[in-house]
């Protein structure tokens, strides 16, 4: 049960990781124009 849910946290932090990048990348492509 525990890896289970630590497995969800895990994937879990892994999008939030993936909004984070997109948001650093759309700022980047706001600031070029």
């Amino acid at each position: 049960m525990f890896n289970i849910s630590s497995t969800q946290i895990h994937r879990h932090h892994i999008e939030l990781i993936n909004i984070g990048i997109n948001f650093v990348q759309t700022d980047e492509e706001n600031n070029r124009l």
